[in-house]
């Protein structure tokens, strides 16, 4: 009996002691996978963070060549400076410089100086001789008996240089600096300047006195709405617009006629009118 019961204790003991060893086993391992299973998600969780952030984005363009990316800085001509004239501007009768600087990609403002001379070309003139305008003037209510002048004449009459202002703004339509179309409230400001030979009756004929002169002007306030485009190159811009607006004309001219005893007045008539303005332009610019 004893050594049974001895049997008994020990078979229960073993029994004891394997599912100690075995529950010691089960929580080592479970242990162990939720360890694996931590490192796992950790893992996840990093690589899952570090696809959602999005880079900053930065004003440059990537450019791919042959499996390697190499990043070139694009410099926006937005903030520059652009210098620019009229290669044929010296067919109206003018030589300017313009200046046209970016406010942002949207806007930019011009302005521009220059000079006035004779012009090869006078846009102007032919639109008033379409609208049935006259280049001269025969109706002077200071005489008895007018003489008509025409302006036109440079057999009379020489040119002198005048000044040229002009101020614009500029709205671009895309957000590309200033490049592209746009739209431009323009204002422009002239003087033409001219001398104009004297006349004397001599043998009862009118004769022009080569050396006396009268000295006459025309100055002109042009308001125009301008529509456009601008190319930019490495360092060269080119732009052609039209434009549409009204011009105001202030003016003194010669005035000849006879006076009440019929003796010949070289007098002087000041006017102004508005017109119609038509416009297009042609720009060639310098980037720095």
């Amino acid at each position: 009996m004893i050594i049974k019961f001895v049997e008994e204790s020990i078979i229960e003991l073993f029994h004891h002691t394997n599912s100690a060893l075995m529950m010691q086993r089960m929580n080592s391992r479970l242990q162990i996978s939720i360890k694996y299973v931590a490192t796992i998600l950790f893992l996840c969780l990093c690589c899952s963070s570090g696809q959602a952030q999005e880079p900053e984005k930065e004003d440059d363009v990537t450019i791919i060549r042959f499996g390697e990316e190499h990043k070139e800085v694009y410099s926006s001509p937005s903030s520059g400076i652009n210098i620019k004239t009229g290669p044929l501007s010296f067919l109206s009768g003018k030589l300017l410089v313009e200046v046209e600087k970016g406010l942002g990609n949207l806007i930019s403002v011009q302005g521009g100086v220059g000079i006035t001379f004779r012009a090869i070309y006078d846009g102007y003139s032919t639109v008033q001789e379409l609208g049935g305008e006259r280049e001269s003037f025969c109706d002077s209510e200071q005489w008895a008996n007018d003489l008509c002048d025409v302006y036109r004449d440079f057999d009379i009459r020489d040119a002198k240089i005048g000044p040229y202002l002009h101020a614009s703004a500029r709205l671009f339509f895309d957000n590309e600096g200033f490049e592209g179309a746009y739209i431009s409230p323009s204002l422009t400001y002239s003087v033409n300047r001219f001398k104009v030979q004297k006349g004397e009756i001599i043998a009862g004929e009118l004769t022009r006195l080569d050396n006396v002169f009268q000295n006459e002007y025309e100055r002109r306030l042009d308001f125009s709405m301008r529509y456009g485009n601008q190319w930019l190159y490495p360092k060269l811009s080119v732009e052609a617009f039209i434009g549409l607006g009204i011009r105001k004309v202030m003016a003194s001219r010669q005035d000849l006629g006879y006076d009440e005893q019929n003796i010949l007045q070289n007098g002087e008539r000041k006017y102004a009118n508005s017109d119609v303005l038509v416009e297009l332009g042609f720009r060639v610019g310098f980037l720095l």
